[in-house]
């Protein structure tokens, strides 16, 4: 779970910028592993241009392939706690 963490971690602050926290908890045998990654609004808003970015330029290469791909399903950001 660290090395995921840390990998999260690296990944996000190369697109997000500094201060991007992944915190990992490992589970026990009664709860599941949890990563969790802490933004700030403006990386939250930062990450989900960027999402929305690549959906629309990934819709714009399939749109020129004629191989269907399957879709991702699209991803959430809240500001919310």
């Amino acid at each position: 779970m660290r090395k995921l963490a840390a990998r999260m971690r690296l990944l996000l602050t190369g697109a997000l910028g500094r201060g991007v926290r992944v915190l990992a908890e490992p589970g026990f045998a009664h709860e599941q592993d949890e990563l969790s990654i802490h933004l700030t609004v403006e990386q939250g808003l930062r990450l989900a241009g960027r999402i929305a970015a690549e959906s629309v330029r990934a819709e714009q290469e399939e749109a020129s392939s004629p191989v269907e791909e399957s879709r991702i399903p699209p991803i959430w950001i809240s500001s919310d706690p």
